[in-house]
């Protein structure tokens, strides 16, 4: 697997991908956030464009970002991704995306990177096999 060539298709989101990510994001959240407001949505992406504690990546398929962080849990920096919208899940684009979050974890000096069920497929095995072990779960429901 560390023999590929996993990130050929993953790059810094730009302005111009702000759109097909909140497509995605809608299509993805339309029964849990059937409220997702488009112009909030474009403001969130426009005030972490840019910013240093955050990284945000396009493919093909696929919108990404990650929010790096100190915590009471956690005192060093740690990377975390927060979300990632598939317009089509890919495996691929999936290792591009995780191994790009590492590499800026180690350019930052962070100490951990990981992520939470960001996406709408099970990555478990594959996470797995990139020495990512479960620590949590998220569930969410109306109250």
């Amino acid at each position: 697997m560390d023999g590929m060539n996993l990130a050929d298709t993953i790059r810094p989101m730009q302005v111009c991908d702000f759109d097909g990510c909140i497509r995605a994001a809608r299509a993805k959240y339309a029964g849990v956030y059937p409220r997702m407001h488009q112009e909030l949505t474009y403001q969130v992406l426009a005030e972490m464009h840019g910013k240093p504690e955050f990284l945000l990546l396009a493919g093909r398929n696929v919108y990404f970002a990650a929010a790096a962080a100190r915590s009471f849990m956690e005192p060093e920096i740690t990377v975390g991704a927060r979300w990632m919208f598939t317009v089509v899940p890919d495996v691929r684009e999936f290792i591009g995306v995780i191994r790009a979050m590492e590499r800026w974890g180690r350019e930052i000096g962070a100490i951990k990177c990981g992520f939470g069920l960001i996406t709408e497929k099970d990555f478990t095995a594959v996470a797995a096999r990139l020495g990512y072990k479960v620590a949590e779960r998220y569930y969410e429901k109306e109250i």
